[in-house]
């Protein structure tokens, strides 16, 4: 039973198999996390983009793309800095909300193979939407970074948290965008997928590892030979 005084948005931190039998019990709510996500991250890039030197920004831009710094190429990016400013804090909660549904979907169709118990696919949802909420501490991190630099700083060297910062990597270095991408949060809500799926559906701890396995292998794999 949940603590005198317990929420889930500690819990999932602290204890999250209080989450995961309320989400079992179908009696946790999938929203109030995927709010937060909605608010923090377009927050946090509306904030970024409406105040960073958008010219350095689309110079690294197309250093990035490999695409010769010619005048006519800079003006032409030049001329998307607004559009950049705006997409960017609309596009970021859709991708989010996508990619809940696409796990969603593969951790309910690996439920209906691997469990004997039927389960419905808002439980899915509402699993991914708690277990993301770590990968929060990335927003956290950039914006921490952000506030505190005197000068400008590239969105991809804000988080402080991924490998390629632990490691110490630049932009243009071997592999800098796959160990970008490797953050601690995204780390701890991938184990909090897969725990969660074997609590849900008393799934054997092998099975669990294994479908738990297979979402940051398609991504890392996807982000590496892309």
């Amino acid at each position: 039973m949940p603590s005198l005084g317990s929420t889930p948005f500690v819990d999932i931190f602290s204890s999250p198999q209080l989450v995961f039998d309320r989400i079992r019990a179908k009696s946790l709510p999938f929203w109030p996390p995927l709010l937060v996500v909605i608010a923090v991250l377009p927050a946090f890039l509306a904030w970024y983009f409406m105040t960073v030197d958008m010219s350095a920004y689309m110079e690294t831009t197309l250093v990035l793309a490999d695409q010769e710094m010619t005048p006519e190429a800079f003006d032409a990016a030049m001329a998307t800095a607004n559009i950049v400013r705006i997409i960017s804090p609309i596009a970021a909660p859709l991708i989010s909300l996508f990619s809940y549904l696409i796990l969603a979907t593969f951790f309910f169709l690996a439920a209906t193979l691997v469990a004997e118990e039927k389960f419905r696919f808002g439980q899915f949802f509402t699993l991914v939407c708690w277990a993301s909420l770590p990968g929060l501490l990335s927003t956290l991190s950039m914006a921490v970074s952000y506030a505190v630099s005197p000068d400008y700083v590239f969105l991809n060297l804000l988080d402080k948290t991924n490998l390629a910062s632990l490691m110490g990597l630049a932009i243009g270095d071997a592999n800098f965008a796959l160990y970008a991408s490797v953050s601690i949060g995204a780390i701890w809500s991938y184990l909090l997928y897969g725990l969660g799926f074997a609590r849900i559906t008393g799934s054997a701890a092998v099975t669990a590892t294994l479908v738990g396995l297979v979402p940051p292998a398609v991504q890392f794999s996807l982000i590496y030979f892309l």
